[in-house]
């Protein structure tokens, strides 16, 4: 008989102690805490994976993507598949080749600035238009097709020969601000509601016509 007093006696007590615990302020900043470092999903939650390596579909372009502040994510989406159309128009007319100095560092931005894109070959390389092609398209994947709206700087490489053949950032910031002499600045319009931009599949990472 006393052991079963005891025992009631015990868990009436740790009844009252759990409620205590559970209603305090820090208690529930702990439980908020624990349930804040629950990992998330990388394709949903950046926190989860700030920065990428990207093999881009179809090629032996690699993307090491760092991924910077929160931005507009029509705006991102806009200026990447712009940039894929502007280059393709270009491949169309005159073929791949390399970048032509007033084009390296190349520099292309919406009209007002809102949100702008470089790239420039990195030293001893001289960057094509279709490697630049390559990289807006996984940009584009890798980013905003899976709803991360964020600004990055990325370097481009060939995981197949091993080299680099160049880097560069899509931001917020206008061109003139990001501290880059660029020859040549592209401007399109800022027309994020348009259908004209190619739409890039992701199952396929191949552009759609």
């Amino acid at each position: 008989m006393p052991f079963l007093l005891i025992l009631l006696w015990l868990l009436q007590h740790s009844i009252v102690a759990l409620t205590l615990a559970v209603s305090s302020p820090a208690a529930a900043s702990t439980l908020m805490i624990l349930s804040a470092t629950v990992p998330q999903d990388s394709v949903s939650n950046l926190t989860a994976a700030p920065s990428f390596l990207f093999r881009v579909p179809f090629s032996t372009i690699e993307l090491t993507i760092v991924c910077t502040l929160p931005m507009d994510g029509r705006d991102l989406a806009w200026i990447l598949l712009s940039l894929h159309d502007y280059v393709d128009e270009h491949l169309r007319r005159k073929g791949d080749e390399p970048l032509a100095p007033k084009n390296d560092p190349f520099g292309f931005q919406t009209d007002p600035p809102r949100v702008s894109f470089t790239a420039q070959s990195a030293p001893g390389r001289l960057m094509t238009w279709s490697v630049l092609q390559i990289a807006a398209e996984g940009i584009y994947l890798c980013l905003p097709q899976r709803q991360r709206y964020f600004g990055a700087s990325f370097e481009i490489r060939d995981y197949q020969d091993d080299f680099q053949w160049g880097f560069g950032r899509v931001t917020a910031v206008p061109l003139d601000l990001l501290g880059i002499r660029i020859p040549n600045i592209i401007t399109i319009g800022n027309d994020t509601t348009s259908a004209n931009a190619t739409e890039i599949i992701a199952s396929e990472g191949v552009p759609v016509a």
